[in-house]
């Protein structure tokens, strides 16, 4: 691996650690995750982080002669920027937390703390498909709805550094009471804590649903649940869920009018697993306004998936570190226009995709980082063609942000390849086009040269030969 520089990039939940060293291109370079101490004091998790980030450190330095310019740490709640410390986080004991300091000692490098939402969406500016537009909104619906705007690469947070409370957008005078003591908020009415409840609701007076089939006694009805139930057309789930697709087209319409962004990034758990259901909701309530038919707003599904946290937490050390010119003007256009490195994959024998890889099974693929890895488990059935290809193999493939997605047919010839790519399913195609990412199928050979040539961040995937 040719020398680079890199920063430490810092995911920190109610339930894991992720953490990664990455370019600031966004290739990763080695990652680690740990379970969240449960009840934790801050001491601990501190030092949870200091192991993983020597863990990592240990790797790298061993492959490359490069510096670690700075770390960023994203967490779950508002922070105060000001003593640069946690505010309050709902679901860890760390309000008050001071992490910058005993890791700045720790690793002689300047530390940034960022809320994880903030985070995310300066991640999907950076690295995801719609990067370096202009003015990009992010909305997370999930327990409540997370907001973040990024502007010219940088987060805008108010005065108080409050700003992208999106959830507590009025949209329904005298609603729902909201957990922030007001009522009719979009979170109220658009969360998934708030379909729930209105199912629930609605299931107490009679109404029957193939939710109630679905869950288990005494379950919550999470995003997975609601995606079944959608699948099957329950008409109760499809109201709900209809209803708060649009509270969201209307908020949207609200943020278009003040910010005029270019593009508008719906992300989060809801989304990953009902968004094909969702955007189109929100996009028609948005194009029903008599102000956007000439120049409609654009709406996006977040791509960069379990690496949003990790990659907005090297964004935001990147983007921070800038300010202190920890590079010169050289070495900033040199790392930062560049692309992660990316394997020449092949074909021919060991090279196919690297020896370690192509000696474990057809099955593998390249991710938008730059990483070789398996496209299924080892005990899964190999994909031979792409009709079995699943939502759960996709959110692998798009992780990362890959704008163009290479998959590679070894049975295809010039006269069979529009048959076979027609295979590819078509709920997966309407996903990629709301992720804003491109599709090529190409015979292997041709699906080889044609990623090695890229000159973008892409993913390349290698489908088993099927039986003769």
């Amino acid at each position: 691996m040719k020398s680079t520089d890199f920063y430490l990039g810092i995911d920190l939940g109610g339930t894991k650690i992720h953490a990664v060293l990455a370019t600031p291109a966004g290739q990763v370079l080695e990652r680690v995750r740990v379970p969240t101490e449960y009840q934790a004091s801050t001491g601990a998790i501190t030092n949870q982080i200091k192991d993983a980030a020597r863990s990592l450190l240990e790797k790298v330095t061993a492959k490359t002669s490069g510096r670690l310019l700075a770390a960023g740490l994203l967490v779950p709640g508002p922070i105060d920027f000001q003593k640069n410390i946690v505010d309050t986080a709902p679901n860890l004991p760390i309000g008050g937390a001071d992490f910058c300091t005993p890791l700045n000692e720790e690793f002689d490098i300047p530390v940034f703390l960022n809320n994880d939402v903030d985070g995310s969406i300066l991640g999907e500016y950076f690295y995801g498909p719609s990067q370096n537009v202009q003015t990009t909104v992010g909305i997370y619906p999930g327990t409540g709805i997370g907001g973040g705007i990024v502007i010219s690469g940088a987060v805008y947070r108010g005065k108080r550094f409050s700003a992208a409370e999106i959830g507590h957008i009025l949209v329904k005078r005298n609603g729902p009471l909201c957990g922030c003591k007001t009522k009719g908020c979009l979170e109220a009415v658009a969360s998934r804590t708030a379909i729930e409840r209105v199912i629930r609701k609605e299931i107490e007076k009679g109404r029957e649903s193939e939710i109630t089939s679905i869950l288990k006694d005494g379950e919550r009805i999470k995003s997975r649940a609601l995606a079944r139930a959608l699948a099957k057309k329950d008409p109760l789930v499809c109201q709900v869920v209809r209803k708060a697709s649009e509270y969201l087209g209307m908020a949207s319409v609200t943020l278009r009018h003040i910010l005029d962004p270019e593009l508008i990034i719906f992300g989060g758990g809801l989304i990953e697993a009902c968004g094909t259901f969702m955007l189109p909701i929100i996009q028609e309530e948005i194009n029903a306004s008599p102000h956007f038919q000439r120049h409609p707003l654009r709406l996006a599904m977040a791509t960069l998936g379990d690496d949003s946290g990790v990659l907005g937490a090297i964004a935001t050390a990147r983007t921070e570190a800038d300010k202190l010119n920890l590079l010169s003007e050289e070495e900033r256009a040199r790392q930062y226009d560049s692309l992660p490195w990316y394997p020449q994959v092949s074909t021919k024998g060991d090279d196919a995709l690297g020896k370690k890889e192509s000696s474990q099974g057809s099955n593998w693929m390249v991710l938008a980082s730059g990483e070789a890895s398996p496209l299924r488990r080892e005990s899964q059935t190999p994909l031979v063609n792409l009709a079995a290809l699943k939502q759960s193999h996709l959110r692998k493939i798009v992780e990362g942000g890959p704008h163009e997605i290479v998959i590679a047919l070894p049975d295809a010839t010039p006269e069979t390849l529009d048959t076979q790519a027609d295979a590819f399913p078509e709920e997966l195609r309407t996903v990629l086009d709301w992720l804003m990412i491109r599709l090529t199928i190409l015979p292997a050979q041709q699906a080889c040269d044609h990623f090695n040539q890229l000159q973008c961040r892409r993913a390349f995937v290698l489908i088993e030969k099927g039986e003769k």
